[in-house]
């Protein structure tokens, strides 16, 4: 069996000397590694696992920006359309939300406008029921029609009521 202390020959045990220096030189090293503000180990795998992150995260951007193109584009003509008028409707009823009443003593005048605010609420409402009988955007011709109808007359409605000056700008 070996013994510790012939395991290794005198040659290779250090001297007192030397272990004195050797342990000066790591407190050196580990004293300059300490005072530095940002210090990472390994900073070339620090900054590839960075590019990559960015890689990954801007290559995600891009397919869900595809996905979503794609979406967008195999949706029939007439769903297209369909969302064309009411996002125009909605950013129209955006910018002219308010109904003024031009006198407030004229009481056929606030009735006027009461009869436009509630041909509009019936048109949103049928636009809605019709909307809500058909699943999942499939719109036939007849219903195509029937919708672009009620869009037009609203449109009509709300362009009537700007120039009588009903709705203020």
């Amino acid at each position: 069996m070996i013994t510790p202390d012939k395991f290794y020959s005198k040659e290779y045990h250090t001297t007192h000397d030397s272990k004195i220096r050797m342990w000066k030189n790591i407190s050196r090293e580990l004293l300059k590694r300490k005072g530095s503000f940002l210090h990472i180990p390994n900073k070339r795998s620090f900054f590839y696992g960075i590019a990559a992150s960015f890689i990954l995260y801007f290559t995600a951007l891009g397919v869900v920006g595809t996905i979503k193109q794609t979406i967008e584009q195999s949706q029939p003509q007439v769903v297209k359309v369909d969302k064309a008028y009411q996002s125009a409707i909605r950013e129209f009823e955006k910018i002219a939300p308010r109904v003024k009443y031009t006198t407030a003593a004229n009481r056929s005048g606030q009735d006027y406008a009461s009869v436009r605010k509630e041909q509009l609420d019936n048109l949103d409402a049928t636009i809605e029921s019709l909307r809500k009988e058909t699943p999942s955007g499939d719109l036939s011709p007849l219903l195509q029609t029937r919708l672009r109808q009620l869009y037009s007359m609203k449109l009509q409605i709300l362009q009537d009521m700007i120039e009588n000056g009903e709705i203020t700008l």
